[in-house]
Parts: structure tokens; C-alpha cells; sequence
């Protein structure tokens, strides 16, 4: 969800394990419990309780098609409002800097994974399940091998974008 300190802010999916707890007893408590320990910007904004998870191909919980059935969000990519290519390559270096653990400066969109500092194979599969999550869109196995470059990873997710609209 677009948040106007943070950019944006995750709405939190959990299944509710114990029957009768009220609603909102229970997101109280989950919402001051991560409050204390992870930093602001990675608290909730909110806390939605689902009976399952609907799961996608590879047995996880499927980000899209919560953000659709129960927020009435879609995908990651918007397509009522969509993101200028710069905007794009500007999320793509923001969460590969996350990933990589280096600042934005030290990256380039065209320089190959191995001359890249901090992106090694466990950094490759971190960078491409968060883009995954943050764009909503399923990246194969075949096509995550062919990523060395983080442009390679905007040009996928601009390939998604428009063969969705």
C-alpha cells in the first residue's frame, strides 16, 4: 500500500490458529508486538486474518491473488496508474540495494552480477523473490538463471507489465 512517509507500507496476512479471539484484541496485540521489534518502516500498516492461504505453483502463499480477493488491490503492477520507467529502475535499485546490503550509488542497472558487489547466489534468489513480491509477478526458474544485470530484472517486469495491459 502507498504510504506517504514510508513509500510504501505491507498490509500483513495471517491465519487466525485460535477460535474465538476478537478480530481486533488480536490485531492490537500482533501490531504493538512488531511494533517493538522491527523497525517502522517495516511494521504493518495493517493486519487482515484469513482462514488459509491460497498457495501458487511452488506451494507458497500467493501474494497476487491475496492483494486481489481480499484487498481488492491486484497485482503489484498497477495498471490504472502505471510506473514511468524510471520510477521502475528506481524501485529495482532501492531493493537490490536492500538485498545486496550496499548503498544505491555502488550499483549499476548495467553492470554484470558478478562485478556487482554483494550479489552472490543467495543474494540472486533474496532479489528475485522480493521482486516477486513487490511487483506481483512470478519469476520462472529458466528466466531467473537468465537474470545478470539488474536491468535484465526491469526489462522482465516491463515484459509482465505489458503483456498485462
Amino acid at each position: 500500500m502507498t504510504d506517504k512517509n514510508w513509500g510504501e507500507r505491507s498490509i500483513s496476512a495471517v491465519i487466525r490458529t485460535l477460535k474465538g479471539k476478537d478480530s481486533i484484541d488480536c490485531k492490537a496485540y500482533l501490531l504493538d508486538y512488531l511494533s517493538k521489534k522491527l523497525s517502522p518502516y517495516k511494521v504493518p500498516r495493517d493486519i487482515i486474518f484469513l482462514e488459509s492461504f491460497q498457495k501458487n505453483r511452488s506451494g507458497k502463499p500467493d501474494s497476487v491473488r491475496i492483494r486481489e480477493d481480499y484487498l481488492g488491490l491486484g497485482g503489484g503492477l498497477n495498471l490504472n496508474h502505471k510506473k514511468s520507467i524510471e520510477g521502475l529502475k528506481d524501485q529495482v535499485m532501492k531493493l537490490a540495494s536492500e538485498k545486496f546490503w550496499v548503498s544505491q550509488s555502488e550499483l549499476s542497472l548495467d553492470d554484470l552480477s558478478q562485478n556487482t558487489p554483494g550479489w552472490d547466489s543467495m543474494a540472486h534468489l533474496d532479489l528475485i523473490l522480493g521482486i516477486e513480491e513487490s511487483f506481483g509477478i512470478e519469476i520462472t526458474g529458466p528466466k531467473a538463471v537468465k537474470i545478470k544485470k539488474l536491468n535484465d530484472l526491469v526489462s522482465m517486469i516491463e515484459e509482465k507489465r505489458d503483456s498485462l495491459s
